[in-house]
């Protein structure tokens, strides 16, 4: 067997093993769509409706095609937009800050090339491209985020420049007004040999605020004896790099850039795949490279699988708290998407009955749960992830910062001075950490969050009286979104723990309230329950851990509704209902 090589790396070996506890699945449901673009393919969210949309860009193309998810399960009619120039590779984020995602191509042109902005409009429509040359370099992957620390989204290059035989990064740094000044950057390798398979993904690997990247290079075409080299390099917050430990390996190697293990700092997760030449048989082997301060990295075997992995990626897929890996595994009995899920830092895996691979991750349509689709032909396949229990999360914007509770303004009485935060956030790029602010100072943060989204979610106690707190959403690279609420905390009338089934303080059964009031949701369930959930008429508008449910949520239509409060125990059972009728008028 071919083996990949670590070197300057601490070695930590995981034997997989099948773990005794019960693991919450995740289930999907898969849909086909004709018409797909072909191409390099990135998921982003362009018409600000929540659904994730794709966007496609094919080498040697001079356009590139977006196909916009309409919601429930539907996409429309791809477009294309032309750039002017031959596509290298396409990324996306707010370069002009406007709120609206743009789509950022690296192409190639007369004289090296550059890269062209389609700028967004916020209605799933792109401008005409504004091409920025690159002068020195001929351009192969692209990313976006803030390397300088000024608050504006810059653009970085990788590519190689026949002039001297070396392969850099280059810089398009920001200056406001949809203008770039080009240069600095450093350099990766001497050696810019055909990079038709060079990956680049950024992030935080040493936790200092500051955005660092790496850069996978193959010398050949993926296949079980390339060879790979992974670098990387840690930037100042002014635009500066220098360069990090780099790893060579054999065989077909995915990365991956997403917070594993939630502490906050970028990890580099991978699947390697290694060629048995005794038996034809491919062992892959899902891998991480945890940073740290000392910028140097941990590697860690998590578990092996069967079959190779052409693509990866890293969710919460099956809503209990802790991010997971897909991945494309292949046994010969189930061939297809696998889990590779975690809890306290273990990995068991599922097998799926879905023959795709995790090309891409989005949320396609706007559960809140982390979809998965390839393109395969013209054929776009996509798995909604539709897991019943577990994601206690408040459903997040488009774009921005969302409070399901508290909400602004309102005051607490029920179960007071105890406030219950429940917060989801949303960004082009992924959010590092979602922070708790009153009076200047910091009460509390969570690091919990997957590819563009990210959560709060916590009780603290407040004094009696108004209290106006900023919630704060910061990136990898530390930009940031801030949104204040206000709320007044009164005197408690508690809600008390039932002895048997689960007790509701608030609605009142067969009540009535007016359009398009804030209903707030109390209840609470037995010892030992585990989560809670509220739905209506069917549809689930909350689940938190606990045995207390305190949530918002908004009705709207009249007419009657019904209210189901879930009680459900740590192996996800559910172990009581308790259903309500009201009256929207």
């Amino acid at each position: 067997m071919q083996c990949h090589h670590r070197l300057s790396l601490v070695l930590l070996s995981l034997t997989f093993t099948t773990l005794a506890f019960a693991q919450q699945q995740a289930t999907f449901n898969h849909s086909t769509f004709n018409g797909a673009p072909s191409g390099l393919r990135i998921a982003v969210d362009l018409n600000n409706d929540g659904n994730t949309d794709v966007v496609a860009g094919s080498p040697g193309n001079t356009f590139v095609s977006v196909l916009l998810s309409g919601g429930n399960g539907h996409f429309n009619t791809a477009v294309e937009y032309p750039v002017g120039n031959t596509v290298r590779d396409v990324t996306a984020g707010d370069v002009d800050g406007d709120g609206n995602a743009d789509v950022v191509v690296s192409v190639l042109g007369s004289t090296h090339g550059g890269v062209a902005v389609l700028y967004g409009k916020g209605d799933g429509t792109l401008s005409a491209p504004v091409l920025y040359n690159s002068t020195d370099i001929i351009p192969d992957r692209a990313v976006v985020a803030d390397f300088n620390g000024d608050g504006k989204k810059d653009i970085l290059i990788v590519g190689g420049f026949s002039g001297d035989g070396n392969y850099y990064a280059r810089l398009f740094t920001n200056t406001g007004n949809r203008t770039f000044s080009y240069g600095g950057g450093i350099q990766i390798s001497n050696d810019d040999s055909c990079c038709d398979f060079t990956a680049l993904g950024w992030g935080d690997f040493d936790g200092d605020g500051h955005a660092d990247f790496f850069v996978q290079r193959n010398d050949q075409a993926n296949g079980p004896n390339t060879s790979i080299n992974m670098y990387t390099a840690f930037g100042d917050g002014a635009g500066h790099f220098v360069n990090g430990p780099s790893v060579p390996f054999t065989g077909n190697l995915a990365l991956t850039a997403a917070d594993l293990n939630s502490d906050g700092k970028t990890d580099i997760v991978g699947a390697l795949a290694d060629a048995d030449v005794d038996s034809g048989n491919v062992i892959s082997h899902a891998i991480v490279f945890q940073g740290n301060s000392g910028r140097t990295f941990t590697e860690t075997d998590l578990f092996a699988f069967p079959g190779g992995s052409p693509s990866i990626q890293v969710a919460d897929f099956n809503g209990d708290g802790s991010n997971d890996i897909a991945f494309f595994g292949d046994d010969r009995v189930t061939p297809g998407l696998w889990l590779g899920l975690q809890q306290n830092g273990s990995f068991t895996i599922e097998k799926t009955a879905n023959s795709v691979s995790p090309e891409l991750i989005g949320d396609f349509n706007h559960d809140g749960r982390p979809d998965l689709a390839q393109v395969e032909g013209s054929t776009l396949e996509v798995l909604y992830n539709d897991t019943q229990t577990g994601f206690n999360y408040c459903l997040q914007p488009a774009h921005g910062i969302s409070t399901c509770s508290p909400v602004n303004g309102s005051t607490i009485t029920i179960n007071a001075p105890n406030v219950t935060f429940n917060v989801g956030a949303s960004d082009f790029s992924p959010i590092r950490k979602l922070e708790l602010w009153e009076g200047g100072a910091k009460l509390v943060q969570q690091f919990y969050g997957y590819f563009d989204y990210a959560f709060l979610n916590l009780t603290k106690t407040f004094s009696t009286g108004s209290h106006t707190v900023t919630i704060v959403a910061t990136s990898y690279d530390h930009t940031q979104m801030k949104k204040d609420v206000t709320f007044t905390v009164g005197s408690s009338s508690g809600c008390s723990t039932p002895t048997s089934g689960i007790h509701v303080c608030d609605p009142v059964d067969n009540s009535a309230v007016s359009a398009g009031s804030s209903i707030h949701a109390i209840a609470t369930g037995v010892s030992g329950t585990a989560k809670m959930e509220v739905d209506v008429d069917g549809v689930r508008k909350a689940l938190v851990s606990g045995s207390h449910l305190d949530v918002h949520f908004t009705l709207g239509v009249k007419g009657t509704r019904k209210i189901m409060f879930s009680s459900f125990n740590s192996a996800g059972t559910k172990t009581a209902t308790k259903t309500l009728t009201i009256t929207v008028q």
